[in-house]
């Protein structure tokens, strides 16, 4: 599985959309790739997602996955239009998710909470192709090898583009194929999440912070004053992390 999310974005034009704690990263593509018994590609599904919280698309969002404001409001349905579709190609939530990092199947159940969905028909377990990867390759401790430089390194062929969430779980499947073979059980690898995970974290999310002490740590840090734009980033990176965003952690 691969998900594309869309995010809030000050377009200082008054139509800026204001984060939503509960969803502060909204799917607007899915990428699925079912897997047989014997990690055969049997099927594959991908579907753009019509945003409901932040229905302009961030600039950078838009700039690397290649996708048009005309292409969620064209033709795509809104994610609880979608969702029967979903959960009926993953059929099982005993199934388990293979995914590049653990932040896509967290922000899943994040999307799935907001919108007041039934999370029984999606699977908790995972496997993080990612870690995998990581191991077969050498990386650097605590150090996480990106999606294109596996691909690149592995040499498979990179005849679709990244930052799709179709290509990314081809890529994902493609890699996995190849490094689960040095492991002699994937058992050790297969990490759980709590399905009520997204409404733990709205309580968190909600929590204020003190922004000010924010950017006197970063500016000791980086021994300078930010700057206003500086400044943004810090936030939306402290505000990633307390979400958990990058974390593969159980």
């Amino acid at each position: 599985m691969d998900l594309e999310f869309n995010q809030p974005f000050d377009f200082q034009d008054g139509t800026g959309a204001e984060v939503v704690p509960e969803c502060p990263f909204e799917i607007m593509q899915v990428g699925l790739v079912k897997l047989d018994s014997s990690f055969n590609i049997r099927e594959m599904m991908e579907l753009n997602i019509r945003p409901s919280i932040y229905k302009r698309i961030h600039p950078f969002v838009g700039r690397i996955t290649g996708i048009t404001h005309r292409d969620l409001y064209t033709e795509a349905q809104s994610f609880p239009q979608s969702f029967d579709e979903i959960t009926g190609f993953i059929e099982s939530s005993e199934n388990i998710f293979a995914v590049w990092g653990g932040s896509d199947v967290k922000l899943l159940f994040k999307n799935i909470l907001y919108h007041g969905l039934p999370t029984s028909g999606i699977p908790t377990n995972f496997i993080d192709v990612q870690a995998l990867a990581g191991r077969r390759l050498n990386a650097s401790s605590g150090m996480s090898v990106g999606l294109k430089n596996a691909v690149t390194t592995l040499g498979i062929e990179q005849d679709r583009p990244f930052h799709n969430a179709l290509s990314d779980a081809l890529y994902t499947a493609q890699i996995f194929n190849i490094v689960r073979g040095a492991e002699t059980s994937l058992e050790k690898y297969i990490k759980g999440i709590s399905s009520d995970s997204g409404s733990r974290s709205r309580k968190e999310k909600n929590l204020p912070y003190d922004t000010a002490a924010l950017y006197h740590e970063a500016e000791k840090l980086f021994g300078r004053k930010l700057s206003s734009s500086q400044k943004k980033i810090v936030r939306k990176i402290y505000e990633m992390g307390m979400i958990e965003k990058f974390s593969s952690r159980t």
